[in-house]
């Protein structure tokens, strides 16, 4: 197969199936064939990246940014390339550079947060969800990230509270915004407000013991002795397991 076009597109095919060592050591043969190639050089950095191959995943992502502008999903590989060889600076610049970007999907910018998030890069986190619901309002999980970067910042837990509430209208099925919403009104004072929000909660779908110790202390404070002591049978259910 001598057709760059041909080689670029068996090696996406392999990706889009996961079999991303056949992607690289296609991409390998092709970048041999092709040195030029910018694109083949970029498929090879992202197989590498998934598959492990740290280190020549970015000597081949670097190549690439030589000969074309990365797309989005290089981009990232690239900024994690960075943070897997102890790189934090450059994998929070580029992170940044892509959740700034108008090309950037907006199914990675929940991936770009998280990434920040584990680099204690909080404010840039923050930013990133917000720019999520500002592009699409809808997502609920970028509402619950805001709140969680704000909860890390240390921000006032009325702006808190805020974020988690919006979540919880947008999917009320979640019980973990119920939970941390009832946890966040509690320590507002609102503690009837929160029992009442917690009540639609089955405790037999709860396999956290950190959200039941959560809901535990809000029934207590309500004087809601059954569902405490439901709780806390909950709870001796897992320490028995």
């Amino acid at each position: 197969m001598s057709d760059p076009t041909l080689l670029y597109q068996t090696g996406i095919e392999a990706l889009r199936m996961g079999q991303f060592a056949e992607a690289a050591s296609l991409s390998e043969e092709a970048v041999t064939q092709f040195p030029e190639e910018g694109r083949l050089w970029e498929l090879l950095g992202i197989a590498c990246c998934r598959s492990g191959q740290t280190a020549r995943g970015l000597e081949a992502l670097e190549t690439a940014s030589l000969l074309k502008p990365l797309d989005p999903a290089a981009r990232f590989c690239l900024a994690e390339c960075y943070a897997a060889i102890g790189k934090p600076e450059l994998a929070v610049f580029v992170y940044q550079q892509l959740a700034e970007s108008d090309l950037t999907p907006l199914a990675l910018m929940p991936r770009i947060a998280s990434r920040l998030g584990q680099l204690n890069q909080f404010a840039e986190a923050l930013d990133v969800c917000r720019s999520i619901v500002r592009r699409d309002d809808t997502r609920h999980e970028a509402h619950f990230g805001i709140s969680y970067y704000l909860r890390r910042l240390g921000r006032p837990v009325e702006q808190v509270a805020e974020a988690v509430g919006r979540a919880h209208e947008l999917a009320p099925e979640v019980s973990l915004y119920r939970i941390v919403l009832a946890g966040l009104w509690h320590e507002m004072g609102r503690t009837a407000d929160a029992c009442e929000i917690l009540r639609g909660v089955p405790l037999d779908t709860i396999d956290c013991p950190a959200a039941l110790r959560r809901m535990m202390v809000v029934f207590r404070a309500a004087r809601d002795s059954s569902r405490s002591e439901a709780c806390c049978r909950r709870l001796q259910q897992f320490e028995t397991e």
